[in-house]
Protein backbone atom coordinates (compact mmCIF):
# COMPACT_ATOMS: atom_id res chain seq x y z
CA UNK A 1 0.00 0.00 0.00
CA UNK A 2 1.21 3.20 -0.79
CA UNK A 3 2.34 5.87 1.96
CA UNK A 4 0.91 9.30 1.88
CA UNK A 5 4.06 11.93 3.30
CA UNK A 6 2.39 12.98 6.84
CA UNK A 7 2.53 16.74 5.60
CA UNK A 8 0.07 15.44 3.26
CA UNK A 9 -1.97 13.39 6.17
CA UNK A 10 -1.38 16.43 8.74
CA UNK A 11 -3.47 18.94 6.02
CA UNK A 12 -6.06 16.52 5.38
CA UNK A 13 -6.98 15.95 9.07
CA UNK A 14 -6.99 19.96 9.55
CA UNK A 15 -9.47 20.02 6.53
CA UNK A 16 -11.80 17.51 7.57
CA UNK A 17 -11.53 19.20 10.95
CA UNK A 18 -12.05 22.35 9.22
CA UNK A 19 -14.80 21.22 7.45
CA UNK A 20 -16.32 20.23 10.67
CA UNK A 21 -16.18 23.65 12.31
CA UNK A 22 -17.22 25.52 9.02
CA UNK A 23 -20.37 27.57 9.53
CA UNK A 24 -23.09 26.14 7.97
CA UNK A 25 -26.13 28.44 8.79
CA UNK A 26 -26.73 30.63 5.68
CA UNK A 27 -28.29 33.59 7.59
CA UNK A 28 -27.73 37.10 4.55
CA UNK A 29 -29.32 39.95 4.76
CA UNK A 30 -32.55 40.49 4.93
CA UNK A 31 -33.71 37.08 5.63
CA UNK A 32 -36.49 36.34 8.38
CA UNK A 33 -35.53 34.50 11.22
CA UNK A 34 -37.99 32.46 13.11
CA UNK A 35 -37.47 31.73 16.51
CA UNK A 36 -38.89 29.41 18.89
CA UNK A 37 -38.84 29.63 22.55
CA UNK A 38 -39.66 27.52 25.69
CA UNK A 39 -38.78 27.50 29.71
CA UNK A 40 -35.94 24.87 29.82
CA UNK A 41 -35.34 24.53 26.60
CA UNK A 42 -33.40 25.30 23.53
CA UNK A 43 -33.77 27.71 20.78
CA UNK A 44 -34.55 26.90 17.50
CA UNK A 45 -33.59 29.56 15.44
CA UNK A 46 -34.71 29.36 11.41
CA UNK A 47 -33.80 31.44 8.51
CA UNK A 48 -36.93 31.12 6.53
CA UNK A 49 -35.35 33.32 3.20
CA UNK A 50 -35.10 36.73 1.86
CA UNK A 51 -38.60 38.88 3.63
CA UNK A 52 -39.19 39.37 -0.66
CA UNK A 53 -40.32 36.05 -0.64
CA UNK A 54 -43.26 37.10 1.33
CA UNK A 55 -43.88 40.69 1.00
CA UNK A 56 -43.76 40.60 -2.49
CA UNK A 57 -46.18 37.38 -2.40
CA UNK A 58 -49.62 37.19 -4.44
CA UNK A 59 -52.69 38.36 -1.89
CA UNK A 60 -54.03 34.81 -0.82
CA UNK A 61 -50.94 32.55 -1.58
CA UNK A 62 -49.86 30.65 1.20
CA UNK A 63 -46.15 29.57 1.95
CA UNK A 64 -45.20 26.37 4.11
CA UNK A 65 -42.31 26.97 5.73
CA UNK A 66 -39.68 24.00 5.17
CA UNK A 67 -36.44 25.95 6.30
CA UNK A 68 -36.59 23.42 9.23
CA UNK A 69 -38.14 19.81 10.40
CA UNK A 70 -40.73 18.24 12.38
CA UNK A 71 -37.88 16.35 13.67
CA UNK A 72 -35.79 19.22 14.96
CA UNK A 73 -38.64 21.06 16.58
CA UNK A 74 -39.44 17.34 17.99
CA UNK A 75 -35.84 17.11 19.15
CA UNK A 76 -35.92 20.68 20.70
CA UNK A 77 -38.87 20.32 23.06
CA UNK A 78 -40.65 17.73 25.06
CA UNK A 79 -44.25 18.94 23.65
CA UNK A 80 -45.80 22.29 21.99
CA UNK A 81 -47.47 23.75 24.93
CA UNK A 82 -46.22 26.93 25.99
CA UNK A 83 -43.95 27.09 23.10
CA UNK A 84 -43.21 30.77 21.94
CA UNK A 85 -43.13 31.63 18.19
CA UNK A 86 -42.02 34.75 16.32
CA UNK A 87 -40.54 35.85 13.41
CA UNK A 88 -38.63 38.63 12.70
CA UNK A 89 -35.96 40.39 10.24
CA UNK A 90 -34.33 44.42 9.64
CA UNK A 91 -32.44 45.98 7.14
CA UNK A 92 -28.90 46.45 9.14
CA UNK A 93 -27.68 50.00 9.09
CA UNK A 94 -26.01 51.17 6.28
CA UNK A 95 -27.77 48.17 4.15
CA UNK A 96 -30.77 50.21 2.87
CA UNK A 97 -32.30 51.21 -0.52
CA UNK A 98 -34.88 53.52 -1.53
CA UNK A 99 -37.64 50.77 -1.04
CA UNK A 100 -36.43 49.34 2.28
CA UNK A 101 -34.25 52.28 3.78
CA UNK A 102 -31.78 51.20 6.53
CA UNK A 103 -33.55 50.02 9.95
CA UNK A 104 -36.42 48.63 7.96
CA UNK A 105 -38.14 46.42 9.95
CA UNK A 106 -40.47 43.15 9.84
CA UNK A 107 -42.00 41.73 12.93
CA UNK A 108 -44.88 39.40 14.04
CA UNK A 109 -48.12 40.80 16.28
CA UNK A 110 -49.60 37.94 18.03
CA UNK A 111 -53.65 37.76 17.67
CA UNK A 112 -55.33 36.96 21.03
CA UNK A 113 -58.06 35.47 18.86
CA UNK A 114 -57.42 33.94 15.08
CA UNK A 115 -60.30 36.02 13.64
CA UNK A 116 -59.13 39.03 14.49
CA UNK A 117 -56.17 41.21 13.57
CA UNK A 118 -54.16 42.11 15.90
CA UNK A 119 -53.56 45.98 16.44
CA UNK A 120 -50.37 47.10 14.26
CA UNK A 121 -47.14 48.46 15.30
CA UNK A 122 -46.58 51.97 14.77
CA UNK A 123 -43.38 52.99 12.77
CA UNK A 124 -40.79 55.05 14.62
CA UNK A 125 -37.77 57.24 13.56
CA UNK A 126 -34.44 55.86 12.04
CA UNK A 127 -33.13 55.98 15.39
CA UNK A 128 -35.76 54.78 17.07
CA UNK A 129 -35.45 51.86 15.17
CA UNK A 130 -32.22 51.69 14.89
CA UNK A 131 -31.43 49.46 17.90
CA UNK A 132 -33.98 47.62 17.53
CA UNK A 133 -32.08 46.48 13.78
CA UNK A 134 -29.04 46.16 15.54
CA UNK A 135 -30.77 43.98 18.25
CA UNK A 136 -32.20 41.35 15.29
CA UNK A 137 -29.08 41.36 13.18
CA UNK A 138 -27.07 40.48 16.57
CA UNK A 139 -29.40 37.65 16.95
CA UNK A 140 -28.96 36.20 13.58
CA UNK A 141 -24.63 36.76 13.76
CA UNK A 142 -25.32 39.22 11.14
CA UNK A 143 -22.34 41.32 11.12
CA UNK A 144 -21.88 40.44 15.26
CA UNK A 145 -19.39 38.32 17.36
CA UNK A 146 -22.46 36.46 18.20
CA UNK A 147 -25.79 35.60 17.53
CA UNK A 148 -26.19 32.02 15.45
CA UNK A 149 -23.88 32.31 12.65
CA UNK A 150 -20.65 32.51 14.87
CA UNK A 151 -22.45 29.53 17.13
CA UNK A 152 -22.78 27.87 13.70
CA UNK A 153 -19.23 28.41 12.60
CA UNK A 154 -17.70 26.92 15.97
CA UNK A 155 -19.99 23.74 16.11
CA UNK A 156 -19.96 20.68 14.45
CA UNK A 157 -22.40 20.31 11.90
CA UNK A 158 -25.27 18.00 12.43
CA UNK A 159 -28.79 17.61 10.53
CA UNK A 160 -30.56 18.37 13.56
CA UNK A 161 -28.90 21.04 15.50
CA UNK A 162 -27.00 22.56 12.98
CA UNK A 163 -27.73 23.05 9.00
CA UNK A 164 -27.43 25.70 6.70
CA UNK A 165 -31.44 27.29 7.74
CA UNK A 166 -32.01 25.87 11.64
CA UNK A 167 -29.96 25.59 14.67
CA UNK A 168 -30.78 24.63 17.85
CA UNK A 169 -28.98 26.28 20.51
CA UNK A 170 -29.20 25.82 24.49
CA UNK A 171 -30.91 29.34 26.02
CA UNK A 172 -28.36 29.60 28.00
CA UNK A 173 -25.72 29.94 25.39
CA UNK A 174 -25.00 33.78 25.17
CA UNK A 175 -25.49 33.12 21.20
CA UNK A 176 -28.96 32.02 22.14
CA UNK A 177 -32.14 33.97 20.97
CA UNK A 178 -32.78 33.71 24.67
CA UNK A 179 -30.04 34.90 26.19
CA UNK A 180 -30.03 38.34 23.41
CA UNK A 181 -33.80 38.86 23.00
CA UNK A 182 -34.58 38.19 26.79
CA UNK A 183 -37.34 36.23 28.08
CA UNK A 184 -40.50 38.69 27.69
CA UNK A 185 -40.27 39.12 23.51
CA UNK A 186 -39.87 42.96 23.47
CA UNK A 187 -36.13 42.25 21.82
CA UNK A 188 -34.32 43.12 25.01
CA UNK A 189 -36.17 45.93 25.73
CA UNK A 190 -35.73 47.69 22.16
CA UNK A 191 -38.98 47.18 21.32
CA UNK A 192 -41.04 49.33 23.23
CA UNK A 193 -44.51 48.34 22.10
CA UNK A 194 -45.34 45.04 23.29
CA UNK A 195 -44.24 41.31 22.90
CA UNK A 196 -44.13 39.97 19.09
CA UNK A 197 -44.37 36.32 20.41
CA UNK A 198 -46.95 34.22 20.84
CA UNK A 199 -47.62 31.57 22.92
CA UNK A 200 -49.33 28.07 22.46
CA UNK A 201 -51.81 26.81 25.44
CA UNK A 202 -50.67 24.55 27.52
CA UNK A 203 -52.95 21.89 25.44
CA UNK A 204 -52.22 22.83 21.98
CA UNK A 205 -54.14 21.81 19.17
CA UNK A 206 -55.33 23.34 15.97
CA UNK A 207 -53.00 26.65 15.41
CA UNK A 208 -52.20 30.54 16.99
CA UNK A 209 -51.57 32.76 14.43
CA UNK A 210 -49.43 36.35 13.99
CA UNK A 211 -49.23 39.17 11.94
CA UNK A 212 -47.29 40.43 9.77
CA UNK A 213 -45.97 44.09 9.78
CA UNK A 214 -43.68 46.13 7.41
CA UNK A 215 -42.38 49.07 9.21
CA UNK A 216 -40.28 51.88 7.20
CA UNK A 217 -38.93 54.42 9.58
CA UNK A 218 -41.47 57.39 9.85
CA UNK A 219 -44.78 57.63 11.15
CA UNK A 220 -47.92 55.94 11.10
CA UNK A 221 -48.93 52.49 11.42
CA UNK A 222 -47.00 49.64 10.43
CA UNK A 223 -48.45 47.56 7.14
CA UNK A 224 -49.53 44.30 7.10
CA UNK A 225 -48.03 42.03 4.82
CA UNK A 226 -50.27 38.96 6.12
CA UNK A 227 -50.09 36.26 8.75
CA UNK A 228 -47.87 33.50 9.84
CA UNK A 229 -49.87 30.36 11.54
CA UNK A 230 -48.23 27.58 13.46
CA UNK A 231 -50.03 24.29 13.69
CA UNK A 232 -50.43 21.81 16.60
CA UNK A 233 -48.57 19.38 13.87
CA UNK A 234 -45.21 21.46 13.98
CA UNK A 235 -45.63 22.68 10.96
CA UNK A 236 -45.57 26.83 10.29
CA UNK A 237 -47.63 28.34 7.15
CA UNK A 238 -47.83 32.06 6.06
CA UNK A 239 -50.54 33.55 4.15
CA UNK A 240 -50.34 37.08 1.92
CA UNK A 241 -52.97 39.50 2.38
CA UNK A 242 -53.26 42.76 -0.33
CA UNK A 243 -52.28 45.82 1.30
CA UNK A 244 -55.09 47.98 3.02
CA UNK A 245 -54.62 50.56 -0.12
CA UNK A 246 -54.96 48.24 -2.71
CA UNK A 247 -58.29 46.89 -0.59
CA UNK A 248 -59.43 50.57 -0.59
CA UNK A 249 -58.83 50.85 -3.88
CA UNK A 250 -61.00 47.73 -4.99
CA UNK A 251 -63.36 48.54 -3.15
CA UNK A 252 -63.73 51.89 -5.03
CA UNK A 253 -63.07 50.32 -8.07
CA UNK A 254 -66.50 47.93 -7.62
CA UNK A 255 -68.54 50.94 -6.17
CA UNK A 256 -67.58 52.94 -9.09
CA UNK A 257 -68.28 49.93 -11.09
CA UNK A 258 -71.94 49.62 -9.49
CA UNK A 259 -72.56 53.46 -10.38
CA UNK A 260 -71.98 52.92 -13.91
CA UNK A 261 -74.01 49.65 -13.99
CA UNK A 262 -77.00 51.67 -12.39
CA UNK A 263 -76.44 54.85 -14.58
CA UNK A 264 -76.55 52.75 -17.83
CA UNK A 265 -79.94 50.88 -16.60
CA UNK A 266 -82.97 52.73 -18.18
CA UNK A 267 -85.44 54.49 -16.62
CA UNK A 268 -89.10 53.29 -16.24
CA UNK A 269 -91.37 55.92 -15.35
CA UNK A 270 -94.80 54.02 -13.97
CA UNK A 271 -98.23 55.98 -15.89
CA UNK A 272 -100.44 56.82 -12.12
CA UNK A 273 -103.42 58.18 -14.91
CA UNK A 274 -104.78 54.81 -14.96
Amino acid sequence: MKRLPIALLATAALSGAASLQAQSFNYADRDLMLVFAQTGSPNLEVDIGSVLNYVNAAPGTILNITQYTVSQLNSAYPGLGNLNFAVIGAVRPGAGDATYPQNTLWLTAPRANVNTTALPWVSKSNSGQSIVSSTINGIAGNGSIAGAKPWSAGTALNPISNTSTAVIIPSSDPNSYTQLAGLVGNLNNTFGQGSIENTTPSVFSGLIRSDFYQMVPGSGNGVLKGFFDFHSDGTTTFTAVPEPGSVALLLGGLGLLFWAVRRSQPRVSADLSK
